[in-house]
């Protein structure tokens, strides 16, 4: 079978998005299927892009892929519609040029932007080939993403074009329902991990250079969904407790307001400026050695529909690990982890005590905190293996394509 899937990001390195498409094309890969990833790539007003016959590439897992150079649209429009716009007009023409020369079978979008899905899931219909959504998160309806459009999008692709489509890949229990509320076959994919990831032989291996305080990791760009004041005020309770512990803080905090706000209320605090460590963009390498070198990962949540519709997608990077999670109890994270069993779970919301008590519990008992990683490793094998999913994500499109025919 000869799948697309659209992705209205840069592949393989745009974030979140990528990583999951690349997990998802690696599934299908390995069980006897043939992706093709069609991406999108910002690049200056002043860049040609070459023709598309050659720039097909081949990534590391041998995926065939394809970034759609797109420039930066002036600001008559807001971004987000401009953007949207612009995508919809190139990936129609290159999935339907892809779709013919391939000779697709089926076909998987990315995201839940109608604008940009709906030719292509129109050119489906045509030839009666089936099309799917995977929707990762839901978006609540804000001022900003009102004036954006962005809103509007959201509601044209759920309420109007998913009935339409012959089924959903959701990643969460909570969209789940609700493509199944809309009468569409629907097929639940939670994050996934690489079932063949080898960086961390052991739970317990620590590189000698690491630093003797008890270090919390938190991998991400300090959304405000993340809580990270939250996870400061943690942090800042257990060392004046008399805990010794530290934070390191990987993403490139600068790229959201929130996220520079927060590197303000550090530099304002001389705890919290002695002991948060912030390492900005780091290579796949730097990352392993800063997974390897810390002893237990935060991931804290509020209770509410965006975080129940979503599942963080860097969560198998923490399991895979071997080194306990601290996160908040909130959907699907209920369903996977059990507290103290394969995670250390706190209620969801502002709960800094919960925090640094983790801190406390887990820095004074390295073999608890060694048999909950290991759990949570286990854990992320067996219900987040990217093959597993593939062949679940297989059969989903074989039966979709025997109902079509």
């Amino acid at each position: 079978m000869n799948v697309l899937i659209v992705l209205p990001v840069d592949y393989p390195t745009g974030g979140a998005a990528a990583n999951r498409i690349e997990k998802f094309a690696r599934g299908l890969a390995s069980c006897g299927a043939k992706p093709y990833v069609l991406a999108a790539k910002l690049v200056s007003n002043t860049a040609t892009p070459t023709d598309s016959s050659e720039r097909w590439e081949t990534d590391r897992h041998g995926i065939k892929f394809l970034n759609i150079a797109w420039s930066r649209p002036l600001r008559i429009l807001p971004f987000y519609l401009a953007r949207a716009i612009r995508l919809r007009r190139s990936f129609r023409q290159y999935a339907r040029e892809t779709i013919a020369r391939e000779r697709i079978d089926a076909v998987i979008l990315y995201g839940h932007s109608g604008i940009i899905s709906g030719p292509i899931a129109s050119h489906c219909r045509q030839l009666n080939i089936p099309c799917i959504m995977d929707i990762t998160e839901y978006h609540p309806v804000t001022f900003k993403r009102v004036l954006m459009l962005q809103s509007l999008d959201q509601w044209l692709c759920l309420h109007r074009l998913l009935p339409r489509l012959d089924g959903v890949i959701a990643i969460s229990s909570w969209l789940e329902a609700f493509a199944t509320s809309k009468r569409t076959p629907t097929l639940k994919v939670p994050v996934l991990g690489d079932a063949d990831d080898d960086r961390f032989p052991t739970s317990d291996s620590r590189p000698n250079v690491r630093p003797h305080r008890f270090r919390m990791l938190y991998l991400g760009q300090l959304a405000e969904r993340d809580l990270p004041e939250t996870m400061l005020a943690g942090l800042k309770q257990a060392i004046e407790n008399r805990i010794d512990a530290e934070l390191v803080i990987v993403g490139s905090v600068h790229s959201r307001s929130n996220g520079r706000n927060v590197r303000a209320l550090i530099d304002k605090d001389p705890i919290l400026k002695e002991r948060v460590i912030l390492t900005g963009w780091v290579s796949d390498e730097e990352l392993r050695q800063y997974l390897q070198s810390s002893d237990c990962f935060v991931l804290l949540r509020e209770d509410e529909i965006q975080t129940r519709a979503c599942l963080p997608t860097r969560l198998p990077d923490y399991l895979l690990a071997g080194k306990p999670v601290i996160l908040s109890d909130v959907g699907d994270l209920s369903v996977y982890f059990r507290h103290r069993e394969n995670a250390w779970a706190i209620p969801p919301g502002d709960q800094p005590e919960r925090v640094a008590n983790a801190l406390a519990e887990l820095s004074e008992s390295a073999d608890e905190s060694r048999r909950i990683g290991q759990s949570g490793k286990d854990t992320c094998r067996l219900q987040f293996c990217h093959k597993k999913h593939g062949r679940a994500i297989m059969q989903f499109l074989e039966q979709l394509s025997t109902s079509k025919n």
